[in-house]
């Protein structure tokens, strides 16, 4: 199993992705994504900045904000990625409801924010527990987006 993210769309605000899990290469999942502004890493915005492309591997374990096990990304050696801490995957509509983090859900294809997020990220949840359960980390790979 591995998640790809490949971001579509920068918008004023915010960045838009295409959001799938693969299984064996097939799509077994698959909604959008929101996140803060792709910007070069030297000019990082603290809380409005998104994680930069490249690869990385998503675990899950307990988040002290959301009280509860949620879903993190870490950098391949399973270390915090330089400059960003406490990235996860999460629900949420809008720029204002991520730190640099990756929300998922709906988007209409002209809007800054996305819909339906809840459902969204439970059903993704339940999907990213089975295939931890298999393998223990799952490889994610953030593609696209030209700056």
């Amino acid at each position: 199993m591995n998640i790809i993210v490949n971001r579509i769309k920068h918008l004023f605000d915010c960045t838009i992705g295409e959001f799938k899990i693969y299984d064996n290469n097939n799509v077994i999942f698959e909604c959008h994504s929101l996140e803060d502004i792709e910007r070069p890493i030297w000019q990082k915005i603290d809380g409005k900045t998104a994680i930069p492309r490249g690869n990385y591997v998503v675990i899950i374990d307990y988040s002290v904000k959301f009280k509860r096990e949620m879903p993190h990304i870490l950098k391949p050696d399973l270390k915090e990625l330089d400059n960003f801490k406490g990235i996860r995957i999460h629900p949420g509509n809008t720029s204002a409801d991520t730190d640099g983090c990756i929300l998922i859900g709906k988007w209409d294809g002209k809007s800054n924010y996305i819909t339906d997020s809840r459902i969204t990220f439970n059903v993704f949840f339940e999907i990213l527990k089975k295939g931890i359960e298999k393998e223990a980390i799952i490889p994610l790979t953030i593609t696209g987006g030209n700056l």
